[in-house]
């Protein structure tokens, strides 16, 4: 990072002048609403949402969540942290500029251009800037926390963990709070990382969901906010408040009952002990609540339902590596013509995978299947796609996502993206059965359709000529191609 820890360091000096510049510069900014399009004094390029919450006042400073969205989504990502930046008195700033895929670049021009912006538009508490980062720009949330110790207190990392050549060791200086889907293709690196941490007795928090590769939801947002105050507490960086702890003892308490209502006693457990590790030293230790809080940890821990889950976890862990080095030895080389005996081994790999998944009588394993088929997904609908149109190698795009569409067969993008590649391959007849496909399954752009030099070579064709005539006007709700991984 060029020159965003002396942006951080800057915060201190402008501690001084908080409340006249923070009511001189807010600019559009307004305490109580989401407020988007703020450009960066040193970077005009950047732009960033805004959230400050409804009791903002100038005068005293407060903690802020940068968020740096994965695509620069900075309102609607922004959105999800609202509910908890009001309860819990955050300043949000979520930046427009920040990208996933593009190397490191981005996210660092959006990181310096935001920290050097924040203090001289707002009253920032320079010890508690807090990151949070999705997919990739998780691991270039963590690097900003490495690079600017004592002034970034947390991170939240969704479906990303820590950079390969970042890995936390027992120096961490700042706590931890990550999330991921049931399905999301990096979920077991998070699990991965959760042990790590509690292995090196550092703060940390895990949150699992029911979905894919994706932000969590607002309300686990919200829980984040919380948690980082407790951590706040812990550390010293904020005055302890003994009804906030015991009001998020209670919530988490009532979660706790309510999984084991629902008979998941594995995830009751996973929460009790998340919540015996969050309230050390913040609670009377031989107290009667921890003491029953302590009994109740013990005997989940001992019952042979989370027993046999944690057991299971494990074997599904192995379970899923294994597949997943299939995957790279089956698709990772599509650039050349696939053997016949090559292609049926995919199709088998990704009908087997089906089948796992739609067995909901072992769901871990269910889960597993589905976060391996999204791994799948992702790599030939984007990655090696994007990379086989770069070489210009349209016979290894047509392919690739060929295969995507073993996954999901009614895909809008990929169809389209299919027609196109093989329409630059000269293959009229399957490039014409790909874009019949598209507008089955939604495709309604008959603007871009008909400029997109892509499918020059279709443009002669009464077929085409056809198709054009069934589209409607041009429709936005479906984008025509696919210039970025899904969300």
């Amino acid at each position: 990072m060029r020159h965003g820890r002396r942006a951080l360091l800057s915060a201190v000096a402008m501690g001084l002048l908080l409340q006249v510049s923070a009511s001189a510069d807010e600019g559009r900014a307004v305490a109580g609403e989401l407020v988007d399009g703020l450009v960066c004094a040193s970077d005009a390029e950047q732009t960033y949402a805004v959230y400050l919450p409804t009791g903002y006042v100038a005068d005293r400073p407060w903690p802020v969540m940068v968020v740096l969205d994965a695509r620069g989504r900075g309102a609607s990502t922004a959105e999800r942290f609202r509910a908890g930046a009001e309860r819990f008195g955050y300043i949000v700033a979520s930046s427009n500029g920040s990208r996933s895929d593009d190397g490191w670049e981005p996210i660092e021009a959006a990181v310096d251009a935001l920290l050097d912006d924040l203090p001289r538009r707002f009253a920032i508490d320079p010890r508690r800037y807090y990151v949070a980062g999705f997919s990739g720009t998780s691991r270039g949330a963590t690097a900003v926390a490495y690079a600017l110790p004592g002034q970034v207190a947390g991170v939240l990392g969704a479906s990303g963990a820590f950079p390969r050549k970042l890995p936390p060791e027992s120096d961490l200086s700042f706590v931890h709070f990550g999330t991921a889907g049931s399905e999301d293709f990096n979920y077991w690196e998070m699990e991965r990382l959760d042990e790590r941490l509690r292995a090196l007795g550092k703060a940390h928090r895990f949150e699992r969901f029911a979905g894919g590769h994706d932000w969590p939801p607002a309300a686990i947002v919200e829980a984040a906010f919380g948690w980082f105050e407790v951590q706040a507490m812990r550390s010293g960086l904020r005055p302890r408040d003994d009804a906030l702890v015991e009001q998020l003892r209670r919530q988490a308490l009532e979660q706790v009952a309510g999984l084991e209502a629902q008979g998941d006693r594995l995830a009751a457990f996973r929460r009790l002990r998340s919540l015996h590790e969050d309230l050390a030293g913040l609670v009377d230790a031989e107290g009667a609540d921890q003491t029953a809080l302590e009994r109740r940890l013990i005997a989940l821990a001992k019952h042979p339902e989370v027993r046999e889950g944690l057991a299971e976890m494990q074997r599904v862990a192995a379970w899923e590596e294994t597949r997943r080095r299939e995957v790279e030895s089956l698709f990772g080389n599509l650039g050349r013509p696939a053997t016949a005996a090559e292609r049926t081994q995919r199709e088998r790999q990704i009908h087997r995978l089906q089948k796992a998944a739609a067995d909901r009588r072992r769901q871990q394993r269910a889960d597993a299947a589905r976060r391996t088929l999204e791994l799948i997904w992702v790599r030939t609908s984007f990655y090696y796609y994007r990379d086989f149109i770069a070489r210009q190698n349209f016979g290894g795009a047509a392919a690739s996502l060929s295969l995507a569409l073993e996954v999901r067969p009614q895909d809008v993008r990929t169809l389209y993206n299919l027609a196109c590649a093989l329409a630059r391959q000269g293959r009229r007849g399957p490039a014409f059965d790909a874009l019949e496909r598209a507008i089955a399954a939604g495709y309604r752009d008959a603007a871009h359709l008909a400029r997109d030099p892509d499918l020059a070579s279709l443009r002669g064709e009464e077929r085409y000529r056809r198709l054009l005539g069934r589209l409607s006007a041009p429709d936005e709700a479906v984008s025509a191609k696919q210039k970025s991984p899904p969300p």
